[in-house]
C-alpha cells in the first residue's frame, strides 16, 4: 500500500483498500453524523461492531478524544487496516477484536470479497445472503470467497455501562441483540444498520428487532436508507432477487440498567490492545 492509498480527515490519516467504499463511509459518518451522539463524560465507553477500517473508531475519537473503544472486526483485510488507522493516528484506550459477533462462539462461515486486490468489504458477512451479493452467478468466485472465522458473544464483554453501541454487522443484528439478553439494558444509547430481504425474514427482521427493543423499555427512531445510493453495479443480480432493505435505527433507553459488574475485557494505556480470539 502506498501514499495514494490514504486521505485525510481532519487531522486524521485513513488507510483504504477501496476508494469507492471509503468515500461512501466517510460520507454517511462524518459528514451525515450518523453515528454522532451526545455524553457529558469525558471518556465514555463505545462499542463500534462492525469497525471495517477504522472510521467509525477515528469519528468517536474526533468526537472524545478520550474515549475507550471496544472495536469488533472479522475480515482480515479490514483488520489489518483497522489496526494500521489505530496505531497511524496513535488513538488510545482502543481494544480491537479480530472476530465476528454471533449468536454462539467458537468458528463461522464468513462470505464476501476476501480475495480481491480492492475488497469491498461493506457487504462481508456471516450470512451467506449478505455475503454473496456480489457473486451469485460465479461459482467459483463463491468457492474463493468463503472463509472461516472466529465468532465471540458481545455479551461478554458488556460487564459495565455502555454509552453507545454501533452495530453495523451485514444481516447478523438480530441474532447478536437478541444473545445480549438483559445485558442490553447496560447500554446507554445504540445506533444500528439492520439489514432485511423479502425471503430471509426469519432470520432478520425489521420488526422483530423493534419488537425487542420495546421489550427492554428503549425509545426506537427509524429511517429507510435509499439503496440505490448504496450498493454498486456488480450487486444488481442479488438485489432483483433479495430486494434487500436496509434502515437506520436509533434507541435510547428509558429503564434503568442491571446492576453493573467489574469490567473483563483487556483494557489498556497503550496505543492499541489487540485481541485474537
Amino acid at each position: 500500500m502506498n501514499n495514494k492509498d490514504e486521505l485525510n480527515i481532519g487531522q486524521y490519516s485513513l488507510a483504504y483498500n477501496n476508494k469507492e467504499m471509503t468515500v461512501q463511509l466517510v460520507q454517511e459518518i462524518f459528514n451525515d453524523n450518523i453515528y454522532t451522539f451526545k455524553t457529558t463524560k469525558k471518556e465514555p465507553l463505545i462499542i463500534d461492531a462492525g469497525s471495517n477500517i477504522g472510521i467509525a473508531t477515528i469519528f468517536f475519537k474526533s468526537l472524545y478524544p478520550q474515549a475507550k473503544i471496544l472495536c469488533f472486526e472479522p475480515d482480515p483485510n479490514s483488520f489489518v487496516l483497522l489496526k494500521r488507522n489505530i496505531f497511524n493516528n496513535c488513538l488510545r484506550e482502543v481494544t480491537i477484536v479480530n472476530a465476528a459477533l454471533a449468536a454462539k462462539t467458537g468458528v463461522i462461515d464468513f462470505y464476501g470479497e476476501i480475495t480481491q486486490n480492492t475488497p469491498y468489504s461493506c457487504g462481508n458477512s456471516i450470512i451467506q445472503e449478505w455475503g454473496e451479493q456480489r457473486s451469485l452467478d460465479d461459482a467459483i468466485y463463491l468457492m474463493k470467497n468463503k472463509i472461516k472465522v472466529s465468532a465471540v458473544q458481545l455479551s461478554t464483554y458488556i460487564t459495565e455501562e455502555i454509552d453507545f453501541l454501533k452495530l453495523d454487522i451485514e444481516g447478523a443484528e438480530r441474532q447478536v441483540l437478541e444473545e445480549l439478553g438483559d445485558k442490553i439494558t447496560l447500554i446507554k444509547e445504540i445506533a444500528v444498520e439492520i439489514h432485511c430481504t423479502n425471503d430471509k425474514k426469519f432470520i432478520n427482521h425489521l420488526d422483530s428487532i423493534i419488537s425487542l427493543f420495546k421489550k427492554y423499555s428503549f425509545h426506537t427512531e427509524i429511517t429507510q436508507k435509499n439503496i440505490s445510493d448504496i450498493f454498486p453495479p456488480q450487486t444488481a443480480i442479488w438485489l432483483s432477487k433479495a430486494k434487500p432493505k436496509l434502515f437506520e435505527l436509533k434507541a435510547y433507553r428509558k429503564s434503568m440498567p442491571i446492576k453493573l459488574v467489574k469490567c473483563n475485557y483487556p483494557t489498556t494505556k497503550s496505543i492499541c490492545n489487540i485481541v485474537n480470539e
